[in-house]
């Protein structure tokens, strides 16, 4: 349903707000469609390789119910062994090196909409959820069809 409003060509809707299945009561989600949002790129040197790993907490039999802890790691590129000795940067040609922008974002027109604070992430594990529901029967039936020519 959201890929179907989110290119509908006549709606040109930037997203949706609707109540959450969770609550009958409060709660409500919010799609933001791609055409009309973007969240900020982290500033990260170029060739950064980003890794999360998740220890312990893998065996749900486990008596000792060890909580699982997350871990991301940021691995950057090492300097540049080779400095210009003739260059007269006081931080040993570094700067233009931490300074680089590997992608431009002023080249999107998308207005930035979300911007991640990597310090307040958090995991939460669902450990269980209760859904009600209720049945509504479905009608049906069989006609023949109308001929005007009888």
């Amino acid at each position: 349903m959201a890929d179907y409003l989110a290119d509908h060509p006549v709606l040109d809707l930037d997203g949706i707000l609707f109540p959450s299945v969770q609550s009958r009561t409060k709660g409500a989600n919010v799609v933001l469609f791609h055409k009309a949002s973007r969240t900020a790129l982290f500033d990260l040197p170029k060739g950064t390789e980003v890794r999360a790993y998740r220890y312990a907490g893998y065996d749900p039999e486990d008596p000792d119910d060890t909580p699982p802890v997350w871990t991301v790691i940021e691995e950057t590129p090492a300097p540049k062994a080779e400095i210009d000795p003739a260059s007269e940067d006081p931080f040993g040609g570094t700067s233009s090196f931490l300074a680089e922008s590997w992608f431009d974002e002023d080249a999107d027109p998308r207005p930035v909409s979300l911007k991640i604070d990597s310090d307040s992430l958090v995991v939460h594990h669902v450990t269980g959820m209760r859904f009600t529901t209720s049945k509504t029967p479905v009608q049906r039936s069989r006609r023949a069809k109308f001929d005007p020519e009888f």
